[in-house]
Order: structure tokens, then sequence, then C-alpha cells
């Protein structure tokens, strides 16, 4: 599959899934689940459809590296690597611990 067949298929997934969660808001859902889904999955969703608009898609935020496709399989809308998401979330826990 080439690069941009990739990327058209993370964009389709990501449209369908805005769709998806846009809907689920309608239903009765805990109000943590539906605060969430807004504030933060909806703007992640959003900003990742712009980042391939623009070109940056699969690039890691903080390194500039790309993004495994494997991850970006699984979560379409992630903005770092692995790498990268492994030493934030040391950090975070680091600075809770504190």
């Amino acid at each position: 599959m080439t690069e941009d067949a990739f990327v058209a298929g993370r964009k389709a997934h990501l449209i369908n899934k805005l769709r998806v969660v846009k809907e689920s808001l309608a239903r009765d859902l805990p109000r943590d689940h539906a605060i969430w889904k807004t504030r933060i999955l909806i703007p992640m969703i959003k900003a990742a459809i712009d980042r391939i608009k623009n070109g940056t898609y699969g690039r890691c935020m903080a390194c500039d590296e790309p993004i495994e496709k494997r991850r970006l399989i699984l979560r379409p809308e992630v903005i770092c690597c692995a790498t990268c998401q492994t030493e934030f979330e040391g950090n975070l826990r680091s600075s809770a611990s504190a």
C-alpha cells in the first residue's frame, strides 16, 4: 500500500469516527464520557484531519519522526510516536508522585 493510500484510508476512518462519536453524544452517556468526547476526543480527531490536509499527519509532534503505521491504525488521532508518548507519560507519573 502506498503512503498516499494509507493516509487516504486513515482520513476516511477519521471522518467516520468523528461522525460516530458525535452521534454517540445524542445517547444518554455518563457525564464524564460526554465531557471527554466533547473536550478531548472530537478536537483530537478534527486536528488529525487538519494534519492530513496540511501534510503533517503521521509525524510525531514532539520529535518530528514518523509515527509507526501500526500505531496510526490503532489510534489514528495520535500526535506522538510511542517513544515520545511513553516519555510524556513517565514525566506525568513523576510529577504526580512528587
